[in-house]
């Protein structure tokens, strides 16, 4: 019995709850039908503020003074918009200018710390033109360019394409000093190190003729046959006559000497090699003519200054110089047919002139002419160096001073352009000014009231507008709950009846059941 009477209060708790069910389906389908009332009273409210504002609309838009209004305030956009191009492109002008300026005034700048007096001297006049020209760029302002001048600016172009040649000159001469100072410093090391060895630094034709009469004469007589640099074979007495014996031996202190057996034999390989080889101005001294002469040496001459071991140099030593006098006054100079003064003025056929100072600059006669040459080659090295460091760095500065750019064709076309299109910027200004005054004197106040009532239409036509997306959206959602009722919650309270009541029909006998109905219910 008691298992009974609990299915029995399941199956009836069941059929409650549908009953409940049915009665929220009919309260749903009563609000949602006075929500689609509400949502289309609503609509209808804001289909006529819409209309009600577009009526305004056209109203504001057939007014005359908005259509004054409206055409004025275009023309003074238009207006704007032209005078802002115009002010960009003289801005742009302006600022291009006075940059071409800053960048040549700071090249001719740097150009003139970098060149020496005579160049200055011969760049005076374009540098001058040149420098007006930058001033002529930086001076320009777009409250100026009227005063703008395209003549002037071609004149400009020629004197900038005149000064880049002289860069492009100036830089070439430099590279070229710097090559030659590499290739110098290079000759002095070499020097240096031949020196470091004892071995002096004869001019390379000389050394190739010597080596080439040693390997002819050794070919010949299968023995080495000396050859002699006359220089090497002598020494000076008296330092004090070193650049006086240097100087008037000259290129003759670099003749070749051989045994006078030997002559012939070198002066044909000499002969035959002096085209071919360019072997020229060498001499080849023949010593056996030599020492078959009566040779003088007179007292006070150079000959006594000069000592040697080598009977060959000793005898041609005495031709060349037996009878130049030593004098050291140059008052006394013309006492003698031929004389010489430690600083070399020499006197010779009634003539009196000075040597120059290169033909002893270098010392080559003597054991100390070693000594004197790694002197005077290291100290010209330390100046060599000096020298090529500075012409590097000219170089360099020059290399980028080439690069400056010369105003072109293009650019004179834009400056010119520019300044054309700013010729109508006043008067734009002025039509300006009279559009914003003629706008400024506008009675809009009528049109400010219609704008005021079509901003309420507007502002009420949102708010319908709103209210009708909640009206939507309450439906929809009052439309989800009825289906899940009916679809879901429904069938599912009613499967629940249908179970228990097979339930109760299977488990139970009916009389039993109607009694025991009967009994609960007493």
């Amino acid at each position: 019995v008691q298992q009974y009477l609990m299915d029995r209060a399941e199956k009836k708790q069941a059929e409650d709850t549908i009953l409940h069910l049915q009665k929220q389906l009919g309260e749903i389908k009563e609000k949602s039908e006075e929500l689609s009332d509400r949502l289309t009273a609503t609509r209808e409210q804001r289909d006529e503020l819409k209309e009600k504002g577009k009526k305004l609309l056209e109203e504001k838009y057939q007014s005359d003074i908005y259509q004054k209004s409206q055409s004025l305030s275009e023309q003074k956009n238009r207006l704007m918009a032209d005078i802002t191009k115009i002010e960009g492109e003289m801005v742009s002008l302006v600022k291009k200018m006075h940059n071409i300026g800053y960048l040549w005034r700071g090249n001719l700048e740097a150009f003139s710390k970098n060149i020496g007096p005579q160049d200055q001297e011969e760049t005076t006049h374009l540098m001058t033109a040149l420098q007006e020209d930058i001033v002529y760029f930086l001076d320009v302002h777009q409250d100026r360019l009227k005063d703008l001048s395209l003549d002037r600016l071609t004149g400009a172009k020629t004197h900038m394409k005149e000064y880049q040649n002289r860069l492009y000159q100036e830089l070439h001469d430099l590279s070229g000093n710097v090559r030659e100072k590499r290739k110098k410093l290079g000759q002095l090391k070499n020097e240096i190190a031949n020196l470091e060895k004892g071995i002096k630094p004869y001019h390379p034709k000389l050394v190739e003729l010597r080596a080439e009469i040693q390997a002819g004469l050794q070919e010949k007589y299968g023995k080495e046959i000396p050859v002699h640099v006359f220089c090497e074979r002598l020494e000076i007495r008296d330092k004090k006559w070193q650049d006086a014996i240097e100087g008037y031996l000259h290129t003759q202190k670099f003749y070749l000497l051989v045994a006078p057996e030997y002559f012939t034999d070198a002066l044909k390989i000499y002969d035959r090699l002096k085209f071919t080889r360019n072997f020229y101005d060498i001499g080849l001294v023949d010593v056996g003519k030599l020492l078959g002469l009566k040779l003088r040496k007179e007292k006070g001459s150079l000959a006594e200054e000069v000592v040697s071991d080598d009977p060959f140099a000793r005898a041609f030593a005495d031709f060349l110089l037996g009878r130049v006098m030593k004098c050291e006054q140059v008052e006394n100079l013309r006492n003698y047919w031929q004389a010489i003064s430690p600083s070399c003025m020499l006197y010779h056929n009634f003539t009196a002139r000075q040597l120059h100072p290169d033909r002893w600059k270098v010392p080559y006669i003597g054991k100390h002419s070693l000594e004197q040459q790694m002197k005077i080659n290291i100290k010209e090295r330390e100046l060599v160096s000096e020298q090529l460091k500075e012409a590097e760095a000219r170089e360099k500065i020059f290399s980028e001073l080439v690069k400056i750019e010369v105003i072109t064709d293009g650019e004179i076309d834009y400056f010119r352009t520019a300044w054309e299109n700013s010729t109508p910027y006043e008067e734009l200004k002025n039509q300006l000014a009279e559009v914003i005054e003629t706008l400024s004197r506008l009675d809009l106040t009528v049109l400010d009231q219609i704008n005021r009532k079509i901003k309420q239409v507007e502002k009420e036509e949102e708010k319908a507008e709103a209210n009708c997306q909640e009206f939507y959206k309450n439906i929809n959602r009052l439309e989800l709950e009825e289906k899940n009722i009916q679809e879901e919650k429904i069938p599912s309270a009613e499967d629940k009846v249908a179970v228990v009541g097979r339930t109760i029909a299977e488990n139970y006998d009916q009389e039993w059941v109607k009694e025991t109905g009967k009994e609960c219910c007493v």
